[in-house]
């Protein structure tokens, strides 16, 4: 059994009504809309249980239940019962709306994924959680029991609707699916084990023993997925360029385990994907893996980062679901061919460093505009704290 919150924010919401009220809605058809760019949804599965939350200003949790289906386009009958507009989601089995919510900042520092994430920053539509979060939550409501709701999905027998197959194992609209996250997996232990006993590689034996298996999970398995010592420069070469259906999309520069993943590795590789006309580049040594957008301007190349992996750094198979896999993803041969899931990624990034550094110049205007329009004088300090909760 796996555990999602399901968030719910102001983001193609009616604006006419509350979030809260919106998403009752949802939880009492027993369906969620899901998007068909959202990260996650396609790891979303029968069985599966989850919490429904609201975004800014409410931020709270408003319900629970158990999925019936995975991510699917919604039937005909399905579509006439559907209290939104989203053209595809899930639906539940059981399903329970709350007459109190569970504000988050009343169980947030208790939640297990705190530690990771103290400030609560929900990034996407349906996020991975640990069984202890939703646990911790529900604690806050032993009267509630689930309750079954009638048969909504056309995955069983509904006459009013054709019956379509669940995807299978593997499949993806927009991302790996569960056969993708399984070798990650694998190929994650496997790096695990070594450093539990390692010895010395070579950069060819690191990418024998490691890179290429990540390479491989990420869907790059067609011959014209990967090419492989492309020449960059006058005795340069690139050690990898990712290219799904054939169109070069992604540098990737190896190093061997245990080498420095720094600012001259930075600058080595977003000269490589500048030269080569790409947008991406990534640095990794086997365990720690840097994504950087080389077309950033007017900064130095270690300042182009948009995430950094240490894809050693998890206990166990939730802990790599919920700290890596995400992120890992977004690499994936289906992700990079869509292009604006890490797109989105980097303005996720981007956002919240301009509006939470106080030296920024979009925070030194925001004070001026709250002084001028509001009256409201705040420092830098209070602004930067005021809009990191905001984002949350």
């Amino acid at each position: 059994m796996t555990y999602y919150l399901l968030n719910f924010t102001s983001k193609g919401a009616d604006k006419s009504r509350s979030l809260r009220e919106q998403a009752t809605q949802l939880l009492d058809a027993g369906m969620w809309g899901i998007g068909d760019k959202t990260a996650n949804r396609n790891q979303l599965a029968p069985g599966d249980e989850v919490l429904a939350y609201v975004g800014a200003p409410e931020r709270a949790f408003v319900g629970h239940g158990r999925l019936s289906s995975s991510t699917h386009l919604w039937s005909p009958a399905e579509v006439a019962r559907y209290p939104g507009s989203f053209p595809a989601g899930v639906t539940f089995g059981e399903a329970v709306s709350w007459d109190q919510p569970v504000p988050l900042r009343s169980v947030w520092e208790e939640m297990p994924s705190a530690e990771k994430n103290p400030r609560a920053q929900f990034f996407g539509g349906v996020v991975r959680l640990r069984e202890g979060d939703f646990k911790r939550v529900l604690a806050e409501r032993p009267d509630l029991l689930p309750k079954p709701k009638p048969p909504a999905s056309n995955y069983g027998d509904t006459p009013a609707g054709p019956v379509l197959p669940a995807p299978r194992s593997g499949d993806t609209l927009s991302g790996p699916g569960t056969l993708a996250l399984d070798r990650l997996y694998q190929a994650a232990q496997r790096l695990q084990a070594f450093l539990s006993n390692p010895r010395p590689l070579s950069e060819d034996a690191t990418r024998a023993q490691f890179i290429n298996k990540y390479i491989e999970a990420l869907g790059y398995t067609d011959f014209s997925d990967v090419d492989y010592g492309v020449p960059v420069d006058s005795g340069d070469f690139a050690d990898y360029v990712l290219q799904p259906s054939g169109k070069p999309a992604v540098v990737v520069e190896a190093k061997k385990l245990g080498a420095t993943v720094g600012a001259k590795e930075a600058a080595q590789v977003v000269k490589y994907a500048s030269v080569l006309g790409l947008r991406w580049g990534v640095v990794t040594d086997g365990r720690y893996l840097k994504l950087y957008d080389a077309r950033v301007p007017q900064v130095a190349p270690e300042d182009r980062l948009v995430f950094e992996l240490d894809l050693a750094g998890y206990k166990d198979r939730e802990d790599f679901e919920v700290l890596l896999a995400s992120d890992l993803m977004l690499l994936s041969k289906e992700s990079v061919e869509a292009d604006t899931p890490l797109e989105e990624r980097a303005a996720r990034e981007g956002v919240r460093e301009i509006l939470t550094f106080p030296g920024s110049t979009t925070v030194k205007e925001l004070r001026g505009e709250l002084k001028k329009r509001k009256l409201v004088h705040l420092d830098e300090g209070q602004l930067t704290d005021l809009l990191s909760d905001l984002l949350s």
